[in-house]
């Protein structure tokens, strides 16, 4: 017996289709979103609290302060800082690459639509898990 394929538009037509076309609302893609969608605003509240303190005023809570934790946590942030422009980098670098990914995931999911509207700034779906984030991370 030969193997007899037949095609259908848009189908190679030899039995290997999962029953899944590209993108759609995949509980994987859905669930990736919602993930994607808290990191920016991680990544905002990472640079608000890291990026607020220059060395200077870390050396000056490491040697003055009174409070155990909080010269614990100066000196846990003092490395990073003294390389603050890699800090920098890296925390704008990871935010563009989650906005980019979330456009690519949105449009594959929807219409194209949704991916466009969350790539222009300033959008609901775009500003609003960075609050509270930002708010957490910032001390």
């Amino acid at each position: 017996g030969s193997l007899q394929c037949t095609a259908v538009a848009g189908d190679d037509g030899c039995g290997d289709d999962d029953g899944e076309e590209g993108g759609g609302l995949s509980t994987v893609n859905v669930i990736s979103v919602a993930a994607l969608l808290c990191l920016p605003g991680l990544f905002s509240g990472l640079n608000l609290g890291l990026m607020s303190f220059a060395e200077d005023d870390l050396m000056v809570i490491i040697r003055g302060s009174q409070d155990a934790q909080e010269v614990k946590d100066a000196k846990t942030i003092l490395p990073l800082r003294k390389r603050g422009n890699l800090l920098l980098c890296t925390l704008l670098l990871g935010n563009t690459l989650v906005n980019a990914l979330l456009a690519i995931l949105l449009a594959g999911m929807t219409s194209g639509l949704i991916g466009s509207i969350y790539n222009c700034p300033g959008t609901p779906l775009r500003s609003a898990p960075r609050p509270c984030p930002s708010s957490g991370c910032s001390w």
